[in-house]
């Protein structure tokens, strides 16, 4: 799945759509200039090019029979945490039927989930997981970078110091390789208030400029 589809299908789903809007309600008083179109780009976005190792596709399943599943790599343990946390963002309003069913029929595999419901469960993770604040990552003015912020907040593998350089090396490697891949498929393509297509490593300050 391209990029450009892969953006397209979360940005036109309803779940999706609920997520962001429950995010930007949110965060809008502490960060004025989030939206939900920075949530996508600035946040899962990137997370997607890494997890799914540039192919965005909400089917894929770890290499090598690992647990990781769908587009952003929740294992089952992380889905079940997730789904928890989801819960908690609708408390005593209706819960959405593929959080309910998942979590009625201990469905823990995030790959039989539609690309926008898994990135609506991924924006839930974070709205609920302590100290991981998305306004730090998707304003004008970001506080962390996004690759710190998936360190933090949602890599599950082993924080041994060598595996741990490794991973994050590999990140930044996809992470460019997206805003390169953004700058062709969705700048052109759009109408935006950028008179350049953005620097390596640079998204999050020109993009929204």
């Amino acid at each position: 799945m391209s990029l450009k589809t892969f953006r397209n299908a979360i940005l036109s789903d309803k779940d999706a759509d609920e997520a962001l809007t429950i995010a930007v309600e949110r965060k809008k008083a502490k960060y004025p200039s989030i939206t939900k179109e920075k949530i996508v780009d600035m946040i899962l976005l990137p997370i997607a090019a890494h997890e799914s190792d540039m192919t965005y596709d909400p089917k894929m399943k770890q290499y090598d029979g690992g647990p990781g599943r769908g587009a952003f790599q929740f294992e089952p343990d992380s889905m079940i945490s997730a789904l928890v946390r989801a819960e908690r963002v609708f408390k005593d309003k209706k819960l959405p039927a593929y959080i309910k069913n998942s979590k009625e029929k201990y469905m823990h595999d995030a790959s039989k989930l539609s690309a926008g419901q898994q990135a609506a469960l991924l924006v839930y993770d974070f709205l609920e997981k302590p100290d991981a604040d998305i306004g730090m990552v998707a304003s004008d003015k970001p506080s962390m970078p996004i690759t710190q912020f998936w360190r933090q907040y949602h890599w599950a593998g082993k924080k041994d110091r060598i595996v741990e350089k490794a991973r994050i090396d590999s990140f930044n490697k996809h992470k460019l390789q997206y805003e390169n891949d953004y700058s062709k498929q969705i700048n052109q393509t759009r109408v935006r208030n950028i008179k350049q297509p953005p620097e390596k490593g640079n998204l999050e300050e020109v993009i929204y400029k």
